[in-house]
């Protein structure tokens, strides 16, 4: 049994969505999880949320400013995730790309909203790694409840006969959503930041340096959809688009 994890960063209603995760063999995943937790005892950690983490806030209120902590933390669960997992998925929807196709095309109405069409196009990542792995006979795909439009990203799967779980990150067997949730954090960070007005070289490399510690770890694929991605996907599709009174 394989079993895929994913999270989002982000919501329909930011600059950049990221739903991204991991797949691996049900016994990698339990090595993962004990070495996962190893961690996060040493630290005096009990879950693992990036937000409170970047903020330093939650359990992380007395990090601020520890620099090397937190940068021999985050290593270490990286590492925890590249030894334990076959593959990292991630789907990236810069939203004002996306908001302009829909004008032009009935994007919503074929791939539902940004997180519901990341989410679907991480599960068809996966399961067409699923095809070429004779391993992987049997595959489990699950999602971190909670997040808006998740009801679009089910009915998006049911129709291909794919019906992932929605699980709480403090549910049994559910510590792969805190990776998820550092990889589609971080993946999100990234593409936001190099799209601010502001950036500055210096700022430009301390996210690649953060892209890269967490994609050149892991053997992965990925989707950027901005505007020339969706738009070809579109036509290719042959999604309909708006007639002049619609779009008027």
């Amino acid at each position: 049994m394989f079993t895929a994890y994913f999270d989002a960063s982000g919501e329909s209603s930011s600059g950049v969505l990221a739903v991204a995760g991991c797949v691996s063999h049900f016994k990698k995943w339990q090595l993962f999880e004990q070495r996962w937790k190893d961690i996060l005892q040493r630290e005096g950690i009990e879950v693992f949320h990036m937000t409170d983490f970047a903020s330093s806030g939650g359990e992380f209120k007395s990090w601020k400013g520890q620099t090397d902590r937190r940068r021999k933390f985050i290593s270490d669960l990286l590492e925890c995730g590249r030894r334990n997992v076959n593959k990292a998925f991630a789907a990236v929807v810069i939203v004002r790309d996306y908001k302009e196709m829909d004008k032009r095309f009935q994007l919503r109405e074929f791939a539902g909203a940004p997180y519901a069409m990341a989410g679907h196009g991480c599960v068809k990542m996966v399961k067409t790694w699923q095809k070429k792995n004779k391993k992987a006979k049997e595959l489990e795909i699950a999602f971190e409840s909670g997040d808006l439009h998740q009801g679009e990203l089910r009915k998006l799967r049911l129709s291909e006969g794919i019906d992932p779980d929605f699980l709480g990150k403090k549910e049994k067997k559910a510590t792969p959503f805190q990776l998820a949730d550092l990889i589609a954090w971080r993946t999100r960070i990234a593409f936001a930041g190099i799209r601010r007005m502001d950036l500055t070289w210096a700022k430009g490399d301390e996210l690649q340096a953060t892209f890269n510690q967490v994609w050149k770890k892991f053997p992965h694929q990925a989707i950027y959809a901005d505007h020339d991605w969706l738009e070809r996907m579109c036509i290719r599709r042959g999604v309909a688009r708006h007639s002049t009174t619609e779009h008027k």
